[in-house]
């Protein structure tokens, strides 16, 4: 019988699998349930099934709700994706003396372990306010904590079919500024100077010289733009001479996680950085 599953999404990826972004291991103390009551723990990508071992039982449901009656059981949630912080909307948490709090206490009638439509601050939480704070040393690649009450489980399931309980997690995508540096190998890069872009209504600032550095121009996004894995839309690099526009570089590189800075003067202000060499 399967109990609950624990989704994972992410609204950055389009066509990868983000199941290697995080880890979600069960505390020792729920191991050891699980192995006395026959539970087991599948994994499928992004997602963890637990499933009980039920096929002797006449009415496994009732029997299994009088066997977790007030209890909880617990899951450590560490990053594997060492990018993921850049190109999510997400925060480091501990070690800064913080971790991600997910429980199914929630009043969703989606079922979300957050707090908001998306993981986020309001999720977070002192390490010395939480139960298993033993669990979160210095040294311990924590970032959050789940909680299963199985109090909260039992009340939304009246039939075997209404099994398993789907709990979601949702990650937001990070959205920054871009700013396109682009270097002229070639002094090619004569009149007025545009991005165009195809499939989006992104717009860029006016193609300007960079007055310390010879032959370089730069623009940024007028707005934040998204981060995906990958792209419906497109920038172009145009120059207009007189009467004449020029595409000089049809389809411009997207940024990559690794690229993010912060502003000078303002600190919350996020900027993806692409350099092109024209």
């Amino acid at each position: 019988m399967k109990i609950f599953q624990i989704v994972l999404t992410n609204s950055y990826y389009k066509s990868h699998d983000l199941g290697h972004d995080f880890s979600i291991q069960p505390t020792a103390s729920t191991i050891s349930w699980m192995e006395k009551r026959n539970i087991r723990l599948l994994r499928y990508g992004s997602r963890i099934v637990l499933v009980w071992l039920a096929q002797h039982y006449d009415d496994p449901l009732e029997l299994f709700k009088k066997k977790v009656e007030g209890l909880t059981i617990s899951f450590i949630v560490t990053l594997q994706n060492s990018q993921l912080l850049n190109l999510s909307e997400l925060e480091i948490g501990h070690p800064t003396g913080t971790v991600y709090y997910l429980h199914n206490r929630h009043p969703h009638k989606d079922h979300l372990l957050h707090s908001k439509t998306f993981i986020g601050p309001t999720d977070l939480l002192e390490v010395q306010a939480l139960a298993h704070e033993a669990l979160i040393q210095p040294g311990n690649a924590v970032w959050g904590v789940i909680d299963i009450d199985f109090s909260y489980w039992s009340a939304t399931v009246s039939k075997q079919q209404d099994l398993p309980i789907t709990y979601p997690i949702q990650v937001k995508n990070r959205a920054t500024f871009w700013r396109y540096y682009f270097v002229d190998m070639t002094q090619q890069l004569t009149g007025e100077l545009s991005i165009v872009a195809n499939g989006t209504s992104a717009s860029f600032a006016a193609v300007q010289h960079v007055p310390e550095r010879l032959h370089t121009y730069w623009t940024e996004s007028k707005a934040p733009i998204e981060l995906y894995d990958h792209y419906a839309h497109s920038f172009a690099l145009c120059k207009r001479d007189k009467k004449n526009e020029t595409i000089v570089v049809a389809k411009l590189p997207y940024p990559t996680p690794g690229t993010l800075t912060r502003g000078r003067t303002n600190k919350k202000k996020l900027y993806s950085d692409i350099v092109v060499y024209v």
